[in-house]
């Protein structure tokens, strides 16, 4: 008998855009849509396995979008989380954000950071680094918004 990693997410689609100097300025909520790898079992993860796909679209005249987590940070890059088990907080699921085009947000030290004026962009979910990642579930609360700047 397999035992499944249950992945669940937290999503936060904030319905403001960030300008250059952090000023918030109301616009329309952006859709945060996660579409989990269904072969997610316990046992070892490969680094760079992928865990989900995620798309954030915002029908707006927008300069990108930002995805965040709002999970422990793990180490000083801004794209690299850690989870912990919601059964066994000693459980631990280490995962970054990434995707071509997009870039770690050095700035804000917040996330991975999408320039262009698409409307919708996908993003990935990783693991990050080999890892034996126990049964259970994991909350990787999601976040993202779009940017004026």
């Amino acid at each position: 008998m397999k035992k499944v990693i249950a992945f669940y997410l937290s999503v936060v689609a904030v319905g403001f855009f960030l300008t250059w100097g952090g000023e918030a300025v109301a616009a329309n909520e952006p859709q945060l849509h996660i579409r989990f790898n269904s072969t997610n079992v316990a046992g070892m993860l490969q680094d760079g396995a992928k865990i989900a796909e995620g798309r954030i679209t915002l029908h707006s005249d927008i300069t990108g979008f930002q995805v965040w987590s709002n999970a422990l940070q793990a180490g000083s890059q801004p794209n690299r989380y850690v989870a912990s088990g919601t059964e066994n907080a000693n459980h631990k699921l280490y995962f970054r954000l990434e995707k071509e085009g997009w870039l770690p947000d050095t700035r804000s030290g917040k996330g991975i950071v999408y320039r262009g004026s698409d409307n919708s962009v996908t993003f990935n979910i990783l693991a990050d680094g080999n890892q034996n990642v126990a049964a259970d579930s994991y909350d990787l609360q999601i976040s993202g918004n779009g940017l004026l700047e």
